[in-house]
C-alpha cells in the first residue's frame, strides 16, 4: 500500500499552548501518536499524527479525562508531565453574530455532554478491537482505489456492512452493549447531548 501524502501535522492548526488549568470540562482532546503498537498502525492507516481522543471530564476534585482505552471506557486523573506526548485541545464554540467572535459554550450548556460521558463511563463498556479492524479494511480500500463516485458508493456500502457486523459482534459477545473506540466515545457524548 503506497501512501502519496504526508500525515497532517496538528501543529499547523493549533498555535496556542495551554496548561492543565486552562482546560474546561467538555474540551475535546486528541493525543499525538506513539511509534509502537496500535498507535503506529492507526497513524499509518489514517495518515495522521494523532491516534487517540478523549474528553476533558472535570477540574475538581482532581483534573480528569474520560476516554475509551484498551480496558474500556473510564475516567482517569490527568496531570502535565515533562516530555509527555502532545495533546491538542478543541473547544466547541457558538456563533454570536456577524460582528462578534465565536464564544465558548458555558459550563451549564455542556452539562448534557458530560452527563452522556458519565453514563458511558459508568457502564464500563469494553474496547472493541474489531472496530479498528473493520475501519482499517475500509481505509485500505480507499487508499488503493481511485477516488470518484464508484469508490464513494462502495465505501458507503462497506460502512453499512461494518456497522451490521459490529452490531452482531456487540450482540453476541458484549450482551448488546454498544462498544466504542475513543473517537466514538467522544462523538457519542456530544451526539447524545
Amino acid at each position: 500500500m503506497e501512501n502519496n501524502t504526508q500525515p497532517k501535522d496538528p501543529n499547523e492548526y493549533y498555535t496556542k499552548v495551554l496548561t492543565l488549568a486552562d482546560l474546561q470540562p467538555g474540551d475535546i482532546l486528541t493525543f499525538e501518536g506513539e511509534d509502537h503498537g496500535i498507535s503506529s498502525l492507526i497513524m499509518m492507516f489514517t495518515n495522521s499524527k494523532v491516534t487517540h481522543g478523549a474528553l476533558f471530564y472535570q477540574n475538581t476534585p482532581v483534573p480528569a479525562l474520560a476516554d475509551a482505552g484498551q480496558s474500556g471506557i473510564f475516567a482517569h486523573r490527568v496531570e502535565m508531565k515533562e516530555g509527555a506526548r502532545s495533546v491538542y485541545v478543541s473547544r466547541l464554540t457558538k456563533k454570536e453574530g456577524l460582528l462578534k467572535p465565536d464564544a465558548p459554550f458555558a459550563s451549564e450548556e455542556l452539562k448534557p455532554v458530560l452527563d452522556a460521558a458519565h453514563f458511558y463511563v459508568s457502564e464500563g463498556l469494553k474496547y472493541p478491537y474489531t472496530d479498528l479492524v473493520l475501519l482499517a479494511l475500509i481505509l485500505i480500500y480507499k487508499d488503493i482505489t481511485a477516488s470518484g463516485i464508484k469508490q464513494a458508493l462502495i465505501v458507503a456500502m462497506l460502512e453499512v456492512l461494518a456497522a451490521k457486523i459490529k452490531k452482531l459482534i456487540d450482540d453476541k459477545f458484549h450482551d448488546g452493549d454498544h462498544t466504542m473506540v475513543c473517537s466514538s466515545f467522544v462523538s457519542h457524548s456530544y451526539l447524545d447531548a
